[in-house]
């Protein structure tokens, strides 16, 4: 089986799938839709990147509402996992001092690093390598990014690439 992976932003991922140009794609938190059938993959939870020497990086975890005035550094909407972001400061009441939309978790780790701001990130970001001058801690209460595999409704899925997303089903 020839896998050809594809790093993009969470709307081309919906077109490529939509479009026909890949068999099925994985996306976090896509808006309902009639053309495409999501199936969840994972819950990932949010967690707040720090500066190592910030006086809240000693502590086990974070509530939203210490986010409250704070330069907060995210994703932008290219990530699918801004809404679930904003949709937990808006739950929370926390109005931070600023609000930095970043394309990439590198980004928000080195701005993290250089003491710029606090970042909420999908724990997965870990995975990118987080630099050694931040670090990460879970935000209660918990809130998730779901992760989903996103087919076409209206067409199967060829026999390998089944295999591939059944493949995914069961490591989650």
């Amino acid at each position: 089986i020839g896998i050809t992976l594809r790093d993009r932003s969470h709307e081309c991922v919906l077109q490529s799938v939509r479009s026909g140009e890949v068999d099925f794609g994985i996306a976090s938190n896509p808006a309902p839709c009639d053309d495409l059938y999501c199936e969840p993959l994972c819950a990932d939870p949010l967690q707040a990147v720090l500066p190592a020497d910030h006086p809240l990086a000693s502590r086990e975890s974070l509530g939203w509402g210490e986010l409250a005035d704070a330069a907060v550094l995210s994703l932008d909407h290219s990530s699918g996992v801004q809404p679930a972001v904003e949709g937990a400061l808006s739950t929370y009441h926390v109005r931070p001092g600023s609000l930095q939309l970043l394309g990439h978790f590198a980004a928000i780790f080195g701005m993290v690093a250089m003491g710029l701001g606090i970042g909420v990130v999908p724990s997965r970001s870990l995975a990118s390598g987080i630099a050694p001058a931040a670090v990460l801690r879970p935000l209660r209460p918990q809130v998730t990014s779901n992760v989903v595999l996103v087919r076409r409704k209206a067409r199967s899925l060829k026999p390998n690439a089944a295999a591939v997303w059944d493949n995914l089903r069961a490591q989650e």
